[in-house]
């Protein structure tokens, strides 16, 4: 009897033990890969990322995170991970790719620099798989996958984030570098897709870059060089779709039905903002070909973007559409964008051709070209309902600007009425083939802001010829600023009258330098410094303001500027002890430079040996944007002072510019 209850109660013991252990689990592990074999786990969910052989290889530390409950932690550092177990269609990472099954963090050392190879030729299988779990991948590079039949470098099953991550080099049927099921997230931050795959001879083809039904959302990033056969850099189906800050550039789809060379969105909605589609092709052999830019076949909005260099190369009766294509859509809005140098050669639309509904809004279509007499800028066949409100249509060569119907909402520029039904309302400018308007347009390049954008020329008939109402979005709202992010609308021509321009661009205000030249000796280590003062009589309101200065000193790393508008009290310190902290602050001597918050970069990486130490246009300290909005006049004060002792100069000149920006 007494052997029985010490069994029962060691029993009881080993229960309770096992019991407590596993609920004091902590549901957040960490591991640090330190090898880049490609080897199993010994024992998963032990907590211990450990091979046979005692390293944590990337495979055991993902069957590890696998086998633990909650959110954990895996550490890649930098390295090539080749994959090495063959082995396709298993789900628990033993065999060919990573399948994640648990909420996950996986880091690398940068795209750079950890790069993870999926070695298809021994694996048979794509690199990562991520089933029904939110997973955050970041600073790696996913390369050589091949998915049967989705997603060569990986699969999402789940709520997926990629952030500085390139995907490359992976291939399968649909979604060569990544592919997106239904009803699911995939979000893709400051990341490179690029020379992946869907290969149409495995019945699919769809998504080179890639293929993704429910929500996708990509952010500054970069989708480039994909090949596929529907939709080269993107292919988006059902859900939707948000692209910002992105290119997507040099894509090409190829086939007898070969539609949307940078992206195909089909029956999802979408929004395209302060991005450039460009270089991306779509060319087939048969009549289903279009889109070479875009393939778009559901509502959207496309705003402060490019739509350039694209083409078509097809059947003389294929769909066209160099720049885009838009069958029988509900409606696609055009924003502040710029449709300019896209083809669809001896085809329709070298600019746009649509059966749908297109509202354009402040708008630029220039430099298209298409087949004689289909619409160089566009091509609308049916009596749609495609409105034009202070847009330019003008200068689009071989096929004329525009062919099939158009409805004016007034204050547009079309070059040449020749083949286009278009009545004319309040403020439309409007040329024949004997007599076209030339708009006036610089080149297309980069004017400014995140996209290229052609500039409107002194004497452009679109300067200050917009809606004297003002020029609104498809919402009512008025615009407030261009495709450049740039204000309107702007006194352009300074002639008094505030009005918005016809198309994308809107001319600024020359720059205004408003100067103080005191030749100030600048105390030794005294934090006070000395302040010069420059009164301004001028009026109006700041939009973007720069201070130019000049400065001579011995070891500009001691030096402190800041800007006073003593009437708001709103102060900047624009320059800030440059280099500091050490090693050591800028040793260097002298200063002459344009402090702009737009410039390329930071003052403080930009001491030199040779003087100026401190030169050219630098983005200062601390934003001078916080003057936005207030009035020019009053007292401006700048103080400039020496903290650290030993050093002398003399603050020579400085100036509070007023861009017009």
């Amino acid at each position: 009897m007494k052997t029985r209850l010490s069994l029962a109660i060691a029993l009881l013991v080993l229960v309770i033990g096992v019991a407590g252990r596993t609920a004091a689990h902590v549901p957040s592990a960490t591991f640090t890969v330190n090898s880049i074999i490609d080897a199993v786990d010994a024992f998963p969910g032990n907590g211990i990322c450990a091979t046979a052989t005692g390293e944590c290889t990337l495979r055991a530390a993902v069957q590890e995170t696998n086998s633990l409950t909650g959110a954990d932690t895996i550490i890649v550092p930098a390295g090539t991970y080749s994959l090495t177990v063959p082995g396709a269609g298993e789900n628990a990472a033993a065999t060919g790719d990573l399948d994640i099954l648990d909420d996950l963090t996986l880091s690398g050392d940068g795209a750079a620099t950890t790069i993870v190879d999926g070695n298809s030729a021994v694996t048979s299988d794509r690199v990562f798989d991520v089933l029904e779990k939110t997973v955050s991948l970041s600073g790696l590079t996913v390369q050589g996958g091949r998915g049967r039949p989705r997603g060569g470098g990986i699969k999402n099953e789940g709520d997926l984030t990629l952030t500085g991550m390139t995907v490359a080099f992976n291939s399968a049927a649909r979604g060569g570098g990544i592919y997106n099921l239904p009803n699911l997230d995939l979000t893709i931050l400051s990341s490179e897709i690029h020379d992946n795959t869907a290969i149409s001879g495995d019945s699919g083809g769809d998504g080179g870059g890639i293929y993704a039904s429910g929500t996708l959302i990509i952010e500054d990033s970069t989708i480039s060089r994909n090949v596929a056969r529907r939709g080269g850099g993107i292919f988006k189906y059902s859900g939707s779709m948000r692209l910002q800050n992105s290119f997507v550039t040099d894509n090409v789809v190829e086939g007898q039905r070969a539609t949307g060379g940078g992206a195909e969105i089909l029956g999802s909605t979408f929004v395209i903002e302060n991005s450039q589609i460009t270089g991306n092709v779509a060319r087939g052999s048969a009549i289903d070909v279009g889109g070479g830019g875009l393939y778009l076949d559901d509502s959207g909005v496309i705003s402060g973007s490019t739509i350039s260099s694209n083409r078509v190369e097809g059947l003389a009766n294929s769909l066209g559409g160099g720049g885009i294509y838009a069958p029988f859509t509900p409606v696609v809005t055009i924003i502040n964008s710029t449709i300019s140098g896209n083809e669809a050669l001896g085809q329709k639309g070298g600019g746009i051709a649509t059966s749908g509904d297109i509202q354009f809004y402040n708008s630029t279509v220039t430099a298209n070209v298409a087949g004689e007499g289909q619409g160089g800028g566009l091509y609308i066949p049916f009596a749609s309902s495609s409105i034009l409100h202070n847009t330019i249509v003008a200068g689009n060569d071989t096929g004329g600007d525009c062919v099939g119907t158009a409805i004016s909402a007034g204050y547009n520029i079309l070059g040449d009425e020749t083949g286009c039904a278009f009545t004319p309302a309040a403020g439309d400018q409007v040329g024949t083939a004997g007599n076209p308007i030339d708009p006036l347009l610089g080149p297309l390049q980069d004017n400014g802001g995140p996209t290229a954008t052609h500039a409107l020329l002194d004497g452009s008939p679109a300067i200050e010829m917009g809606n004297p109402a003002g020029c609104t979005d498809d919402q009512g709202n008025l615009l407030t600023s261009d495709q450049r992010g740039y204000t309107r609308p702007v006194d352009g021509d300074g002639n008094g009258n505030i009005v918005c321009d016809i198309g994308s661009f809107e001319v600024q205000l020359p720059a205004v330098s408003f100067c103080s030249t005191p030749n100030l000796p600048i105390p030794d280590n005294n934090a006070a410094g000395v302040n010069d003062d420059l009164i301004l009589t001028d009026t109006g309101s700041i939009t973007a303001l720069n201070v130019s200065l000049v400065a001579t000193h011995t070891w500009v790393g001691d030096l402190v500027f800041t800007l006073e508008h003593v009437d708001t009290g709103t102060q900047v310190t624009f320059i800030n002890r440059p280099g500091w902290p050490p090693p050591p602050s800028c040793n260097g001597d002298d200063i002459d430079a344009i402090l702009d918050d737009e410039a390329a970069g930071p003052v403080e990486d930009a001491c030199t040996p040779t003087p100026p130490a401190i030169s050219g246009s630098l983005i200062p300290n601390s934003p001078l944007s916080a003057f936005d909005g207030e009035d020019l006049s009053g007292t401006w004060r700048l103080t400039a002072a020496d903290v650290v002792a030993n050093d002398v100069g003399t603050l020579v000149e400085w100036c509070v510019v007023m861009t017009g920006e």
